[in-house]
């Protein structure tokens, strides 16, 4: 089965965006949730693809994670 890009509201703390890559790519939430803040810190231009990847991303309607 195909696995899908989904926002997950099941353990986000903000908006799912870390959430549900972590789920995608099968690594713990917090490694991206600080790898975020981190490039966001580098790079301020992270704030704009956040939000852009919030704004494109479907959320994920089921229960179960991905």
């Amino acid at each position: 089965m195909k696995k899908k890009l989904y926002l997950s509201k099941e353990d986000c703390k903000f908006l799912g965006v870390c959430s549900g890559l972590s789920n995608y790519l099968n690594l713990d939430v917090s490694i991206l949730r600080i790898s975020t803040v981190i490039l966001t810190l580098l790079f301020p231009v992270t704030i704009i693809i956040y939000f852009a990847i919030w704004f494109i991303l479907p959320e994920n309607n089921s229960n179960s994670r991905i």
